[in-house]
């Protein structure tokens, strides 16, 4: 009983009075602070019935499925499509260099990116030749997507960048690998497998560490005009209570439609 009571007192509310710096907050208004969001705070209420739109394209029945899970009407509109590029050029190109021995890393970003670029790379090449030729440079991938698609090339990375797998997380592992001896980026010839919008973060932080970049675009990411893929029925619009934007891109999409916000 005495634990409980120390315990009690150590945690007792702080007096604002007793703390000026806290003191405003005794002014905030009674009814902004007990107002509470129920269908967005608790996870155990989960949507509790709102209409959910979802711009996903790639993993847009899962995440239907996820937001009717947790009592939520999900209308699912991709605000994003794929559009092969004209010209597959760049990456044979890539596949050219990469047999004639030019790189010394290859960066993978995405899963998707890396079977992508085995798909154009067999249409000239054997799978084989192409496995053997990765096998003899630095092998490097930003996360667990291109790690599962190289494990199908039975091809390990010699660096992984670690949660939440940005760009920022990769530059920091080639740092301490660089740190380590294990590779050098000064003065190596890098190619870097691009799937959609090019990181020019990322580039420009290889650049600034000295490496010679190469990019190997594939997909270019196009935006959709959302608000025609809800014309039937128009009702429905006016409904929507919450967004669920999977991908920077498909946020700037939402903002610039001409559906209504909330």
């Amino acid at each position: 009983m005495r634990g409980i009571q120390e315990f009690r007192r150590q945690n007792r509310p702080c007096r604002s009075d007793a703390h000026p710096r806290l003191a405003h907050f005794s002014e905030m208004p009674r009814a902004l602070a007990t107002k509470q969001f129920p269908a967005t705070m608790n996870l155990m209420n989960g949507f509790a019935g709102l209409r959910v739109l979802a711009l996903e394209s790639r993993r847009a029945i899962e995440l239907a499925k996820l937001v009717g899970t947790y009592g939520g009407e999900p209308l699912v509109a991709p605000a994003m499509r794929e559009v092969p590029l004209e010209s597959n050029k760049e990456a044979l190109a890539f596949a050219k260099a990469l047999f004639a021995g030019e790189f010394d890393m290859v960066i993978f970003l995405t899963g998707v990116g890396t079977r992508a670029l085995l798909s154009v790379v067999e249409t000239a090449y054997k799978r084989e030749e192409y496995i053997a030729a990765l096998q003899r440079v630095k092998v490097v991938a930003r996360g667990p997507k291109p790690v599962a698609a190289l494990r199908e090339l039975d091809i390990t990375p010699v660096i992984t960048a670690p949660e939440p797998n940005t760009w920022r997380e990769l530059l920091l592992a080639l740092d301490e690998a660089a740190s380590r001896e294990v590779l050098r980026l000064r003065g190596a010839r890098v190619a870097v497998q691009e799937y959609g919008v090019s990181n020019s973060e990322l580039l420009s932080g290889l650049r600034e560490r000295g490496a010679a970049l190469t990019r190997v675009p594939f997909i270019s990411g196009r935006c959709r005009k959302t608000a025609l893929l809800f014309r039937p029925p128009s009702n429905r619009l006016s409904r929507e209570r919450l967004t669920l934007c999977c991908s920077p891109r498909a946020c700037r999409s939402r903002t610039s439609s001409k559906l209504p916000r909330r």
